[in-house]
């Protein structure tokens, strides 16, 4: 970036400098003519004068060249301006076209990536907030509705107990929503602190499994597991959050009578994790936005959840140096790829 202001503050300088010798010349050909051929008359009658209305024919006729020539250079910067005071009132649906100064196109280029950057995050504002509202808004509705609801004389002990076991289901959803926006905002703001230590990463991603048995028994999803003896050094109680949410996801979208496997090896300078299905995979869209915060592939919201799951699972690895990536097809299932 410092090479390319140097090479446009070098050009526009040079440009300058040629606007100003050409009014150097222009004014000296001015003098030539007048003195040689007497066209303007006044060199041979009064020097001085002559000196000063030369010059400043020269300088009217130089500004008037500068002129057209800066404003040719600055058009760019103009458009560029211009399109800043756009953003800045929300229009982000902003595209700057190229020039033929090459770096100069960079900068635009740059530019035009910013603002498409910019519009798609206000896109995902748009839905974050539509998100928020659908889950909240739907539990709430049922809360409302089962308590209205017990406030009949005519129901049964077996009724009310029926809406009272919904009403708190609900209110657990709500509860957990909760939990983890706060824990997302706090690891987002860097306000949890890390208690590192050693211990079997191996066994944690084992005993995850064995807590959610109920689960994919019910499913009769099978696991397919390759790990190694591995210790890791990090937050047990955060990562455990980790592989909780990957292998919960794993078997709620996956199909019956399906497999789930998980591979943990280490290399040289890492630690790699697979965790993948066969279900019901994602687009290329979805991919992108996957690990983005209330963000649903599912928009008819079929599937239980809230979208704050791989969000939570991004910013825990992120606060241990680490990354994760999805890979995904539609109808034949995902791969979650963790390198710790």
């Amino acid at each position: 970036m410092k090479k390319q202001k140097n090479r446009i503050l070098l050009k526009t300088s040079l440009v300058v400098f040629i606007c100003l010798l050409a009014n150097s010349l222009l004014f000296l050909g001015l003098y030539i003519l007048d003195y040689e051929f007497g066209i303007f008359k006044i060199v041979t009658e009064s020097p001085i004068l002559s000196l000063i209305i030369l010059y400043l024919i020269s300088l009217i006729l130089g500004w008037i060249l500068s002129y057209f020539v800066g404003k040719r250079i600055s058009k760019p910067f103009r458009d560029i301006k211009n399109a800043i005071s756009e953003i800045s009132c929300g229009n982000f649906d902003i595209n700057i076209d190229k020039t033929k100064n090459k770096d100069i196109n960079e900068i635009i280029e740059q530019f035009n990536n910013m603002a498409q950057e910019l519009k798609a995050n206000e896109t995902l504002k748009s839905d974050f907030i539509s998100n928020v509202s659908h889950e909240f808004k739907t539990p709430l509705a049922v809360i409302s509705s089962y308590t209205k609801a017990l406030q009949k004389n005519n129901l049964s002990q077996e009724m009310q107990n029926n809406y009272l076991c919904v009403i708190e289901n609900n209110v657990q959803k709500l509860s957990g929503m909760s939990e983890k926006i706060l824990s997302l905002s706090k690891l987002e703001n860097q306000q949890v602190a890390l208690t590192k230590e050693h211990y079997s990463l191996d066994e944690q991603i084992r005993q995850c499994i064995v807590s959610m048995q109920p689960e994919w028994q019910k499913k009769q999803i099978e696991f397919d597991l390759d790990l190694q003896e591995i210790s890791f050094f990090g937050s047990k109680q955060l990562m455990e959050q980790v592989w909780q949410n990957l292998i919960q996801n794993a078997i709620k979208f996956s199909n019956s009578n399906s497999t789930i496997t998980i591979s943990l090896q280490k290399t040289e300078k890492h630690i790699i994790v697979n965790i993948t299905d066969t279900g019901i995979g994602m687009s290329e869209e979805t991919c992108k936005h996957a690990f983005d915060k209330f963000f649903q592939g599912d928009t008819s919201h079929s599937q239980s959840g809230n979208g704050l799951g791989l969000a939570l699972v991004k910013q825990i690895l992120t606060l241990h140096d680490s990354t994760i990536s999805v890979t995904s097809e539609l109808n034949h299932g995902s791969t979650f790829t963790i390198v710790l």
